[in-house]
């Protein structure tokens, strides 16, 4: 036997391993409806945008695997797990399958486990591009610049259209040229309801935390854009701009008047509690700027405060308790935190 056949082998026997490792003991069982159970799930769809013609994962033609896909990442795990199971058992050679577990197990946290799923199904399938698309996004991740720019460059010759691909190019750039073109190229893409919403807020957080240069005031635009045009999250892309404005920037007015405009708009996450306490916060800490014992002149502040945390400012006086420069507010609220 061949060296090249036994390396061969040898990466069909840890696919397989890995495969059935990953399988859950639950027994396989058909998945409900798309529809009533992740209606937001939609197949993204071809398009051109700034002379760039785009589709996600074009080498995966399978109508259900695309759907079941994009039930991922609507994060509508229980019934992409369903279908895993089902489908593997349906279509036992269908490799392409491999691109959805390896996904699957990123998204869940479990980086290096992702990767072994993606070198094994690359070992016996080398021409699955979209795999490779994954292993430069996971470098990406892993702040590993040059095996990122290694798998876009061989990607851009097998899969020039590739969405996925495009952005994680730009996410290269933002970090080694960022430009003022580029800032405006990623404000595009976070605006434009043709890119899926988790490609729209990547594009979003590459532009927050990736991209040097930024004033404060282009970082605030985008965030604002994000929260506009990207429902799934908003609260929480919310809440860390909020503490960003009150707790960081000191500016308990521009903090209250974000969460009042955006609050309740979208669904919610699990930031939206702190939202409340935030916004209970920022106007406490104004009605301590206006007096430093309750009185006419804050009254009302303290009023809006007592509304949103139902009287209990007890979530109020935790963080305060690690935010000294909050002190000014606990004379406001003597008597409505839980003493225990």
């Amino acid at each position: 036997m061949t060296r090249r056949s036994m390396r061969f082998l040898t990466a069909a026997f840890l696919l397989a391993v890995l495969l059935l490792t990953y399988g859950t003991t639950r027994a396989a069982e058909s998945p409900g409806s798309l529809s009533t159970e992740c209606p937001q799930a939609r197949d993204s769809t071809t398009f051109t945008f700034q002379g760039h013609r785009l589709t996600e994962t074009p080498d995966i033609t399978n109508p259900e695997l695309r759907l079941a896909n994009a039930a991922l990442s609507a994060r509508c795990f229980d019934w992409v797990q369903s279908f895993i199971q089902r489908y593997r058992v349906a279509f036992p050679d269908d490799y392409h399958l491999f691109f959805l577990t390896t996904r699957q197990r990123w998204i869940f946290a479990d980086a290096a486990y992702g990767q072994a799923f993606a070198e094994a199904a690359l070992a016996s399938h080398p021409d699955f591009t979209s795999v490779k698309v994954l292993l430069a996004s996971m470098a990406l991740e892993n702040h590993n610049l040059a095996t990122a720019t290694k798998w876009l460059r061989e990607v851009e010759h097998e899969q020039p259209d590739d969405l996925w691909a495009y952005i994680d190019r730009l996410r290269v750039a933002a970090q080694l040229a960022p430009t003022k073109e580029l800032l405006a190229t990623l404000q595009a893409i976070v605006g434009d309801e043709r890119f899926t919403e988790n490609a729209r807020q990547q594009v979003a957080q590459t532009a927050r935390y990736e991209m040097l240069g930024l004033t404060q005031q282009q970082r605030d635009s985008v965030i604002e854009q994000q929260m506009k045009s990207s429902p799934t999250d908003a609260d929480c892309t919310l809440a860390d701009q909020a503490v960003s404005l009150i707790e960081l920037r000191m500016d308990p007015k521009a903090g209250s008047d974000l969460i009042e405009k955006y609050l309740n708009k979208h669904n919610p996450c699990t930031a939206t509690p702190l939202l409340h306490t935030l916004l209970a916060e920022a106007y406490l800490w104004q009605a301590a700027k206006l007096a430093p014992m309750p009185a006419i002149t804050n009254a009302v502040l303290i009023a809006k405060a007592r509304k949103e945390m139902d009287g209990d400012f007890t979530p109020v006086a935790q963080r305060i308790t690690y935010r000294p420069f909050l002190n000014p507010v606990l004379p406001l609220i003597e008597g409505a935190v839980d003493p225990r």
